[in-house]
């Protein structure tokens, strides 16, 4: 079985009025959500379907590349400064991030 290969992007999410708003740096792949949890899950479907379609076309190499987007080998690491704390209150907009987020491709 061949070696998992992953990479490890840096996801920004900032919080505008009623509103989240989240992106990857590295793919500048971004969406907007009512709620942070909804973000999260969207933005990393979205992410996943950025990777997948330039495996597809073949053109994940020259985009790293030019992205310097660096590709890592097994272990996949179980968790990737994940948590990060979410400032509460009337202060607009919060910032959260950057993250890390290992995705297996």
């Amino acid at each position: 079985m061949p070696a998992e290969q992953f990479v490890i992007l840096n996801v920004r999410y900032l919080r505008d009025g009623d509103r989240w708003i989240g992106e990857c740096e590295e793919l500048g792949t971004a969406t907007q959500a009512a709620t942070f949890d909804a973000l999260q899950e969207e933005l990393t479907e979205l992410i996943r379907l950025h990777l997948t379609t330039l495996e597809r076309q073949g053109e994940r190499e020259r985009f790293f590349r030019r992205r310097r987007i660096k590709m890592y080998r097994e272990p996949v690491p179980a968790r990737v400064r994940r948590s990060v704390p979410v400032v509460r209150g009337d202060q607009a907009p919060t910032e959260v991030g950057p993250v890390a987020l290992a995705v297996a491709i």
